[in-house]
């Protein structure tokens, strides 16, 4: 398993990990904690760079392997630990942003990090490594006409850049506002959930995807209500992880939704390239983090169901019956959030599921 070495050293020492990030507001200070481990963050005027400096435990095989540079692939389990802290930091980011009026001050992300050093406490042992490589965009196999850059690609693309540097709030209206201007392209009407029951009759989208268009549309609501409850009732993300998993598959299923009919001039395969893109750039930070392989080690296989729909192999009724268990448990329990993963080109389909916390339950239910 990735990471096996790490997780079983039982070694561990304290360090304190800084992360040099490229930013352009001086003035700002901040101090928080995770799990009982300090977080700093501050513009340090000997180095112009915006500092994070996290203090914690780590595997001693690690640092020494990263001082001896034995596997270049080490660094992203110092990024993983970013990664992790990341919406905490982006937390006091905003407070700073809104409490004292710092109007330049912007999230940041893994792709920020410039230089880490990793520092042994208390022998002041040291090593310094350069940041993650800059992004490459020209993985991106299909470009867009000019005459369909429209509002709503636009709002798609904003929403996965706000995913992105964890603005998540951002997110979730980016992604309706994103829908709500495909409605205006596309002439539908103007009541929201019943453009929405349109868009995922089956009747504009793959034929073999009509009967799992259920769970987009269940899917699709609840990011409604979700971001109603945010421009209206001041509802506000905490930044931890269930709001990653939120937003992050709720982009997902926007992406399945924009592979319809009246799309056909921009062609399903943009949808695709654009989220394999997004996919890539949060995959390799995700898969990384420490702390979550050992969790996922200690409590076995992730729960994840899959259902096997081979064309033609099964009676439709029993396909039915497997689709209204999934709906029934979203209408039922609102607590389950369900997204399909599916190769277009494939009659085969992945169900994963994540617990909706109660208190955002309890604001949609309100």
């Amino acid at each position: 398993m990735l990471g096996d070495e790490y997780i079983e050293d039982k070694n561990r020492i304290y360090v304190t990990i800084v992360y040099f990030l490229n930013y352009s507001v001086t003035n700002i200070h901040f101090k928080t904690h995770i799990d009982n481990n300090p977080i700093t963050g501050g513009w340090d005027q000997n180095c112009n760079y915006f500092l994070i400096k996290y203090e914690r435990k780590i595997s001693e095989k690690l640092f020494n392997n990263l001082i001896e540079a034995l596997n270049g692939l080490d660094i992203n389990f110092i990024l993983g630990y970013f990664n992790a802290i990341l919406p905490k930091i982006n937390e006091e980011i905003f407070k700073l942003k809104y409490l004292s009026g710092h109007i330049l001050c912007r999230p940041v992300s893994k792709f920020d990090v410039k230089q880490i050093t990793i520092i042994k406490e208390p022998t002041g042992e040291h090593v310094n490594i350069e940041g993650p490589a800059n992004v490459n965009n020209s993985a991106l196999p299909i470009s867009l006409k000019e005459e369909n850059n429209h509002i709503f690609i636009r709002d798609y693309i904003d929403a996965m850049t706000s995913f992105l540097f964890q603005n998540y709030d951002d997110c979730i209206r980016k992604i309706i506002t994103s829908l709500e201007n495909f409605f205006l392209q596309n002439n539908f009407g103007k009541i929201f959930v019943m453009n929405l029951k349109k868009l995922t009759s089956g009747d504009y989208s793959p034929l073999e995807w009509k009967i799992y268009m259920p769970i987009l549309y269940n899917n699709m609501l609840f990011i409604f209500k979700l971001r109603n409850k945010i421009i209206h009732e001041s509802l506000r993300v905490n930044y931890d992880s269930s709001w990653f998993e939120i937003c992050g598959k709720a982009i997902d299923t926007l992406q399945y939704l924009y592979q319809n009919s009246f799309n056909k001039d921009i062609g399903w395969k943009y949808f695709v390239a654009m989220s394999s893109q997004f996919h890539a750039l949060i995959d390799s930070s995700r898969i990384m983090n420490l702390d979550e392989l050992e969790k996922s080690k200690a409590m076995g296989a992730a729960n994840v169901k899959k259902l096997d729909l081979p064309s033609g192999k099964r009676e439709s009724s029993e396909k039915d019956q497997k689709l209204n268990k999934i709906t029934d448990a979203i209408n039922k329990h609102g607590s389950i959030y369900l997204l399909m993963k599916a190769n277009p080109q494939l009659d085969e389909f992945q169900f994963s599921s994540i617990i909706i916390p109660e208190e955002i339950q309890n604001a949609i239910l309100k």
